[in-house]
């Protein structure tokens, strides 16, 4: 398993809009994909469609005090500045949001595809596992920046 802090070769990525997700997500599907990190670019997309579909079914992960405490610190920094590679998921959080290797892509990018549109038409605003009650803006920037992180480790393979 390679060490996703120290993986060269990543896009620069950054999306303003949930719709700009999906758009860079079918533009890589549309072709062949290079991945440079541990996931396929379908594990990528249905982790991605995950974190917007299971706080919407009421999924609360459980995640340790101390690092509900130190994430919600740093909060801030992570909207301004992105997420950092590298978090290993475990546990109950890992069986949740880990999908199988054999992902297919189009598979992926469909759940990808139903996930955001369910988020667009929410109702109510959820708690995240991670970060407590954050608005819904504050969500919005959540899902940028995570897909921003992931969808890094992929680009059109030539």
């Amino acid at each position: 398993m390679k060490n996703t802090k120290q993986i060269t070769g990543r896009r620069q990525v950054h999306f303003n809009t949930l719709d700009d997700i999906l758009t860079d997500a079918e533009q890589l599907a549309a072709g062949p994909i290079k991945a440079v990190g541990n996931w396929s670019p379908g594990q990528i997309f249905e982790h991605l469609a995950r974190g917007f579909t299971l706080p919407l079914d009421g999924v609360v992960l459980p995640i340790p005090f101390y690092v509900r405490w130190g994430a919600r610190l740093m909060l801030g920094m992570f909207l301004r500045r992105g997420m950092p590679a590298g978090i290993k998921l475990d546990g109950k959080s890992a069986e949740a949001l880990v999908p199988p290797n054999d992902t297919q892509t189009q598979t992926g990018l469909a759940d990808l595809r139903n996930g955001i549109a369910r988020w667009k038409v929410k109702t109510f605003v959820p708690r995240h596992s991670v970060f407590g009650n954050i608005s819904d803006d504050q969500w919005t920037q959540v899902h940028l920046r995570h897909a921003e992180l992931h969808m890094s480790f992929l680009s059109r393979a030539t």
